[in-house]
């Protein structure tokens, strides 16, 4: 949810019970002063028929508000009381075909010379309750269009605020740390969002000459350390070929030999991690995933056939994927080294390759690890002494950045491997 949404959800939210404890509130007490003002016409009434009475001897005849009842019974005069009762009550309206209405009531006695009356006075409260009822439409139609008029304005003034922040927010999603080129944000009247853009221009540049010095260690790091690697590696070669060596020289050599190929290779394969983690390879391009599968599998015939494997492929022509060719090789490379190196003797091998994934699979024994721990750096399986453990690590790095899946699982005695496309392939031909 966007900040200015959230924003206008709490303020709306509070506004909205702001008004309707206010509407409440204000319903009851304009009710309550309605029916105050009833009841003080009736008592000003009551004071007229008194005043009227005390003077006649007789009934009188009197003129009362319009739409008011009034009744006059002569009665004893030993009844006679000073106590008025008021009280709500439902009268029949003969005009209104029998209708109901909601009255009120006044009730006392009244004394002339000679006599002594009961009176009642009946008003309707018709009046009173449709003014209310009317009053309580007109605040809710109020209260409405004040939100629907919040919302329009808050949504023209906020949209006008947060200009500076969405330009500034566009120029860092197009900021790329590959390219050397700073960061330029347009200043803002606001002063919240110039610290902002401060904060995050100083980060950015930093981050540029973090990554241009990375990528300066990388690159003098691959060449210094490969280099001194290569000429022992030829020497141990040269020594290994040598005629005069004894035995146990020959071994110990040879060990040594093993040791620097093992770290050339720990070598070449951090270096290819971080070139990965810091984009360093080239544009990706729609490379035929199907062909580049079918090359290497090509390149790995002597190995599957020195284990004896059996190769299964099922790949459908004409597979478009969205990646670094360079990346690619890598890829496919790893995937199928780690099922000819992870292969019982015998085994099989089933290459798959649909739309949707490529997925490859070998025979083997159940992990002793943790499956998920598989794609971190340096996690392997215990039985895999010669391994690296950075294999699916690189493939893992490098799936991310076709903004794909991978995944692994063991199924039927069978490691499988599957990176998902996300269907993002596309294909003209049929399965080979």
């Amino acid at each position: 949810m966007k900040l200015l949404h959230k924003t206008n959800k709490f303020y709306g939210v509070a506004a909205l019970l702001v008004f309707l404890m206010g509407g409440i509130i204000f319903y009851f007490a304009l009710k309550f002063f309605v029916n105050n003002d009833i009841v003080e016409k009736l008592y000003e009434e009551k004071q007229i028929i008194e005043k009227q009475i005390a003077s006649l001897d007789s009934i009188p005849q009197l003129v009362i508000i319009s739409g008011d009842i009034v009744k006059i019974t002569k009665v004893a005069p030993e009844i006679f009381t000073s106590n008025v009762i008021t009280k709500d009550t439902i009268q029949i309206d003969e005009e209104e075909a029998g209708e109901k209405v909601p009255s009120r009531l006044i009730a006392f006695y009244a004394q002339s010379k000679f006599n002594t009356y009961q009176i009642t006075i009946t008003k309707s409260l018709v009046e009173s309750d449709d003014l209310i009822e009317v009053i309580a439409i007109a605040l809710a139609a109020l209260i409405v269009s004040f939100f629907i008029a919040l919302y329009f304005v808050n949504r023209t003034i906020s949209k006008f605020i947060w200009t500076s922040f969405y330009e500034s927010l566009d120029k860092i999603k197009q900021f790329d740390v590959t390219h050397a080129k700073q960061l330029n944000i347009l200043p803002s009247d606001i002063n919240e969002f110039n610290e902002l853009n401060k904060s995050v221009t100083l980060m950015t540049d930093k981050i540029q000459t973090d990554y241009k010095n990375l990528k300066e260690f990388t690159e003098n790091a691959s060449h210094e350390i490969q280099t001194p690697l290569a000429i022992i590696k030829t020497k141990l070669e040269l020594l290994i070929q040598s005629e005069s060596l004894n035995e146990e020289q020959m071994v110990m050599i040879q060990s040594v030999y093993d040791a620097t190929n093992r770290l050339s290779k720990l070598n070449r394969s951090l270096i290819l991690l971080s070139k990965i983690e810091n984009n360093q390879f080239g544009q990706k391009e729609k490379i035929n995933f199907s062909e580049a599968v079918k090359k290497h599998i090509v390149n790995f015939t002597e190995l599957i056939e020195a284990k004896k494997l059996t190769l299964n492929t099922s790949i459908k022509n004409n597979i478009i994927v969205n990646i670094n060719s360079s990346l690619a090789d890598v890829l496919i490379t790893n995937l199928i080294t780690n099922a000819i190196k992870h292969n019982n003797r015998e085994g099989e091998i089933n290459i798959e390759l649909t739309d949707q994934h490529f997925k490859i699979s070998n025979t083997g024994f159940p992990l002793k690890n943790n499956p998920i721990e598989l794609f971190n750096r340096f996690k392997k399986d215990k039985s895999s002494g010669d391994s690296l453990g950075l294999g699916l690590s690189i493939v893992k790095k490098i799936v991310e950045t076709m903004d794909y899946e991978v995944s692994y699982s063991f199924q039927n005695n069978r490691h499988i491997v599957e990176l998902v496309f996300q269907n993002e392939t596309n294909n003209t031909n049929q399965q080979t």
